[in-house]
Order: C-alpha cells, then structure tokens, then sequence
C-alpha cells in the first residue's frame, strides 16, 4: 500500500489545525475535537492499495464487512435509545403547557467518567420547551453565543447549564452539586415540577413535598407540593 499525497496533503493540514486551534470558543468547547474525524477520514481515504489484484478483492470485502457490521450496530444502539427516549418524553403527558421545570441529570466526579461516561439523555429535558412550552434550567446561556437569553431569575440559580448536572455520591467538583444538595436548595416557588433523567430509582431523594406521577427505571418526574401561601 501507499499513501496518496494529493489526500494525504489535507489529511495532514487538519491533523495540524486540531493542534493550534482553541479548544474553546466564546464559550463553546471541543471546537479542535470537531476536527478529527474528518481528518481521519481523509486519511484512510489517502491509501491506495497495490500489488496483487486479488489482495485488493479481499481488503474491499473485508472493508465492505466492517460497513455493514458497523451499520447493523448504530441501527441497533439507535433503535435502543429511541425506546429510552421515548419511555423517558412520556413524562411530558403529565406536564401542563407553560409548566416551570427543574431537571437533573447525573455525571460522574473523575475526569474519565465525566468525557465519557456522560449519558444521552442528559439534556433530553429540554424536549419540554418545544412540547409543552415549558421553562426547563439545562440549556446553555453564553455570552455571545446565543441570540436569546434567560430572564427567569426567580429561578436562580436553576436558570441554564450546568446547574441540571448532578452527582450520585459525594464528591469536589467544582460548580456541579450532589444530587441530594441541589433538590434541597431548588427554589420551590419558582418550579412546579422536578425531573429527574437517567437517575436509578435507588438513590432518589423524595423529600415530602415532591409527589411522584411518573417513573420508569431512568425516570421520574415530581410535582412540587407547596403549602398554602408559598
């Protein structure tokens, strides 16, 4: 094999723009990141296979197997989270149009299981902005990045992200709270609901004056129960 230049030239020069580009721009992060694939796209296109033409065959097979197997695979783990997703939005039958949510999703407290281990549905809260006209607190407010912003500051400090992102045990990362913490100091007169997306029914706080009216393994959504005159 060998390596064509006229492809192995911007494989190259994107390889080197990951390098020198910021991570993070007004506020956005992995913007660098965003390049590798297509660099590394680039580069296996680059190859040029040579020599015996039935060598050729099987690397095209072998190529055309890993297509298919990969395809079957991402079919597959969509088809999986559609049903998560699906299992989880219906919570949003119980929601009222206009309603004030406060959700939390759980990330782990190490670097590694804060890259990688974070779950897709973590911001799947958001679904209830455009299906019920709802106010949720996980989207983002940078300055500079959107044309839009939040001005529900009753709501404070549960106005954007990262203040959805939670933790299930105790730990010392900054900005994120445990999640026992951060429903304790939810300012009640500013939500109707709590969500709560991909916590396991074994550590979920229930305080007295959350009432439960949906769950699933990964879900479960809260009324706020207030006293008269809060």
């Amino acid at each position: 094999m060998r390596y064509l230049a006229l492809i192995l030239g911007p494989a190259a020069a994107l390889f080197l723009l990951y390098l020198v580009a910021p991570q993070s721009i007004n506020g956005s992060d992995f913007v660098a990141a965003r390049i590798i694939p297509f660099a590394a796209a680039f580069a296996i296109l680059a190859i040029e296979p040579r020599g015996d033409p039935r060598n050729n065959r099987w690397i095209a097979s072998a190529a055309i197997a890993f297509l298919v197997v990969r395809t079957a695979g991402t079919a597959t783990s969509f088809w999986l989270y559609d049903r998560s997703y699906a299992s989880a939005l219906a919570a949003l039958d119980h929601v009222p149009d206009g309603s004030r949510i406060a959700s939390f999703s759980p990330q782990g407290c190490t670097p590694s299981m804060r890259n990688w281990g974070n779950s897709r549905l973590q911001h799947l809260a958001s679904m209830a902005i455009v299906r019920r006209n709802a106010f949720t607190n996980d989207q983002w407010t940078i300055s500079g990045l959107q044309l839009v912003e939040t001005r529900y500051r009753v709501a404070s400090p549960f106005v954007g992200e990262p203040s959805e992102v939670v933790t299930l045990e105790p730990c010392t990362r900054p900005g994120v709270r445990y999640l026992p913490d951060a429903i304790a100091v939810i300012p009640r007169q500013a939500f109707d609901y709590v969500w709560l997306v991909g916590v396991p029914g074994g550590v979920r706080p229930r305080p007295p004056w959350l009432r439960s009216v949906y769950a699933t393994a990964d879900t479960e959504l809260f009324r706020i129960e207030r006293q008269p005159g809060r």
